[in-house]
């Protein structure tokens, strides 16, 4: 199988704007986001769509950007592809760097994802253990993108209806005071910040990962038909929808459950479950015990399907082991690559499982990778100032997102030192990798490359 490897490694264009939308509003649609989102309102109270419009700001400058440097360089290397391409020197180790560290920094978001699904689903039904839920989870995604990207869309778009109808429903339902708990009182609502304003700020790490991972979407450009417009519009539909949902949803449980008083029902590991209850009673419970098992669904799905892409980027050019370059020859999927993320996609959750913590921890290492994506959109517009860009922004865009994304990560994260040594410490590792790897396989990558420059010429 893998001798003929290199006959097979090309994919095949098959998704639409619909099929990107569902895959931004799927992977952030997640059972993470249920418990951030309740989360937030609990330490911040009705205050939090402050930190969510925050949140959406910067999340919106960043989907500019990726939609720019994906327009410019249609490959499946998301980060890693753009990295490679605004440097000359170096630009093995620091491209190779940047693309292991985004693709092993998911063990610790999937950790935290998967985990709440399995929390949810455990607390919900009573049924099974952490660690069977988890191997649901992801033996069912992984098969499902195994046997091809159109199938991955397809599924991705009937949970992604179905986790807009429930959250949006959910909310709905308790605006309309039809729950046990009583009805909608517009003045919990107008208690705007019943713990100060520093709670907006203290929430912000919560409100970004309600957006976080939009980008998925970016490699899978090689699968899109015509990606200078589904690309950027599908990711664009995708923030709104998803700014939509979710204050429909937190402020008609805040309106009925009192941030102060009920706050114990808002806080924790699985908030959802125990909102429910308390809303819908038993019914309640497992509508939202079945919204966090297809939100879970949902991004997992996501993710099995962009991930891999990026490992298997990095394989056919020769920066990781070749064998995660091999492309199933009847369902046009990086098998290999997809194998390798299952594993860690698998194992992370059974490590960790505090999900709070594991939301800080991803959020503090993926605003880094937002601020270098930033970055990289400036760099091009001075050093390429003429080349071709499908989708253009002002360069005000990208510095503005430089600038905004470095004042939340200071302000959210100072003296945070726990999370901060966890991030530094794991991207140190993943570029001692990177040093180690080029090294030993100088000659392999020039060769790659060259041949790479050969063929688009």
């Amino acid at each position: 199988m893998i001798k003929n490897m290199s006959e097979s490694q090309e994919l095949k264009r098959v998704l639409g704007m619909g099929s990107i939308f569902a895959v931004s509003v799927g992977l952030v649609c997640a059972s993470s986001t249920l418990v951030s989102n309740f989360n937030g309102f609990g330490i911040a109270g009705p205050a939090f769509i402050i930190s969510l419009i925050i949140a959406f700001g910067l999340n919106l400058l960043v989907v500019l950007s990726f939609s720019e440097l994906a327009t410019m360089f249609p490959q499946a290397g998301g980060i890693y592809q753009y990295t490679k391409e605004a440097f000359t020197r170096g630009k093995a180790i620091l491209s190779t760097g940047v693309g292991t560290t985004y693709w092993g920094m998911m063990g610790f978001v999937f950790a935290a994802e998967i985990g709440a699904g399995a929390w949810a689903l455990q607390h919900a039904t009573g049924v099974g253990s952490l660690v069977s839920w988890i191997l649901f989870i992801t033996i069912t995604c992984c098969v499902i993108n195994l046997l091809g990207i159109q199938l991955a869309a397809w599924v991705e778009m009937l949970l992604v209806i179905f986790m807009i109808i429930v959250r949006v429903g959910f909310g709905l339902i308790a605006a309309g005071g039809a729950t046990q708990a009583g009805k909608f009182d517009w003045g919990l609502i107008a208690n705007f910040a019943p713990f100060g304003w520093g709670a907006v700020f203290l929430a912000i790490p919560l409100a970004f990962w309600l957006f976080v991972g939009l980008e998925f979407a970016v490699p899978l450009v090689e699968e899109t038909i015509d990606p200078e417009r589904n690309l950027p519009w599908g990711m664009i539909l995708g923030i709104l929808a998803i700014l939509f949902i979710n204050v429909a949803m937190g402020l008609g449980v805040v309106g009925v459950l009192d941030p102060v008083k009920d706050n114990a029902l808002l806080v924790g590991n699985s908030p959802q479950i125990d909102v429910g209850m308390a809303l819908l009673g038993k019914f309640g419970l497992l509508l939202m015990g079945i919204a966090s098992f297809t939100a879970s669904m949902g991004s997992v799905n996501v993710a099995f399907a962009s991930i891999p892409r990026i490992a298997y980027a990095m394989a056919r050019e020769g920066l990781w082991p070749k064998i995660f370059a091999y492309v199933h020859p009847k369902y046009k999927t990086p098998w290999a690559a997809i194998f390798l993320t299952f594993i860690l996609f698998t194992i992370g959750p059974m490590l960790w499982n505090d999900v709070v913590y594991l939301i800080n921890a991803s959020a503090f290492i993926w605003l880094l990778i937002y601020l270098w994506s930033n970055f990289l959109v400036v760099k091009f517009k001075i050093d390429r100032p003429n080349q071709p860009r499908p989708f253009n922004n002002h360069i005000l865009v990208p510095v503005f997102g430089v600038l905004l994304i470095a004042a939340v990560e200071y302000f959210t994260f100072k003296g945070a030192w726990d999370v901060i040594g966890i991030g530094i410490a794991f991207m140190c590792l993943c570029f001692i990798y990177a040093a180690i790897w080029t090294s030993f396989n100088n000659q392999k990558i020039d060769n790659i490359e060259a041949k790479a420059t050969q063929t688009s010429e």
